[in-house]
């Protein structure tokens, strides 16, 4: 049987999304070229044939999204039944069966957005965009799914009676890909977290509770979960690491030694604290294949569960990833792996002082206030 190809141009290049001209034109994405193309062959399109053509034009982040949820759930021991093209996974194995429908918050107008550039994070003033940044990603977010619930998944035949997921990813805005899960939790359980002056830790932070979502004269009602008519959505899955940078990792770390073009794949970002009394992430930088660290495909998913659904999704059926509960009682309960980072980015060198690089890194990520989301 021939080899699949998903680089192998299939359009004119003048169709060709700017993301997948970059990954063929780029010297330094041989390893993402790799892990894309070793990937993809034990990947089925259940979508009529489409895929390829989509990745390669303007479905290149939501096939991309797509790809990388299938290497997780089959690197995570699970059989994707291929007979069915609705919802996108139907899935089974380790003594569980559930569903996954994949979403993309995909930017405005559809025109992408230019990578991501540790050199534009910057300090910001106190308060800066923080109620923007509140309520502008869970009315995209509650958009998103409300189009998802009109689709009706629970009703097909092969669908009904078992957990169905939302998986979602953020593409809409710049720095979208450093969101955390909070606008979700925001959405979905109508709380927000707010911080006492003074030293940050969790007996200094109290619950806000919301109530509607609202940005350029639109307004959704918070608390997502708590509508009857959305009990059908057993869980919605978050992540913002289904990127290049994933798959460009992942070959790197296996096969340092292949690349001799590259000097360092450098990983940074922001990771949980462990802790009664943690409350603020802190940094990290990783030397991608020469320190040690190591990586899953389900690294930095958040399940965020329904209270309320008709059909709950056990937690033990994705043990890798961070959960978030509401109890009965209200309480908000997370459950989060050793690891678990909240955003991160990976700058790849061909060569000078890779020491530098790290200790530039190390100054950005001290220096740097995010926007609180």
């Amino acid at each position: 049987m021939p080899r699949k190809s998903l680089l192998t141009p299939v359009v004119s290049e003048s169709s060709w999304h700017p993301h997948f001209k970059q990954l063929l034109d780029g010297p330094l994405r041989a390893p993402t070229r790799t892990a894309l193309e070793d990937l993809f062959q034990d990947f089925v399109d259940v979508d009529g044939g489409k895929f390829v053509k989509d990745f390669q034009t303007a479905g290149f982040d939501a096939r991309l999204f797509e790809l990388f949820l299938d290497c997780v759930f089959r690197f995570e021991g699970y059989r994707r039944d291929v007979e069915y093209a609705r919802p996108d996974f139907v899935l089974s194995g380790r003594g569980y069966e559930f569903c996954v429908e994949a979403v993309t918050l995909n930017p405005t107008g559809g025109k992408p957005l230019p990578p991501f550039d540790a050199s534009e994070l910057a300090p910001r003033a106190d308060g800066e965009n923080d109620l923007e940044r509140l309520h502008l990603t869970p009315v995209l977010m509650h958009e998103a799914l409300t189009k998802k619930l009109s689709k009706r998944y629970w009703d097909l035949p092969h669908v009904r009676g078992k957990p169905l997921i939302i998986a979602l990813q953020n593409f809409s805005e710049r720095f979208s890909l450093g969101h955390s899960s909070n606008p979700l939790i925001h959405l979905l359980y109508g709380i927000d977290f707010q911080m006492a002056p003074g030293t940050p830790s969790r007996s200094r932070v109290r619950h806000v509770e919301l109530h509607t979502h609202e940005r350029g004269g639109r307004a959704v009602p918070s608390r997502f979960f708590e509508d009857p008519e959305n009990r059908y959505i057993s869980a919605v899955l978050f992540t913002n690491t289904g990127t290049i940078s994933k798959f460009t990792r992942f070959e790197y770390r296996r096969n340092r030694a292949r690349y001799p073009q590259i000097s360092a794949v450098i990983r940074y970002g922001e990771r949980h604290v462990h802790g009664p009394e943690a409350f603020l992430p802190e940094p990290f930088i990783h030397r991608v294949g020469e320190d040690g660290t190591n990586e899953s495909w389900c690294e930095g998913l958040t399940v965020l569960h329904n209270p309320s659904a008709a059909y709950p999704l056990d937690h033990l059926s994705l043990p890798g990833v961070s959960h978030v509960v509401r109890t009965p009682e209200g309480e908000l309960l997370t459950y989060v792996p050793e690891f678990h980072p909240y955003w991160s980015h990976t700058s790849i060198h061909r060569g000078g002082s890779v020491e530098d690089v790290v200790q530039r890194l190390w100054k950005v990520l001290r220096d740097v206030r995010r926007p609180r989301e």
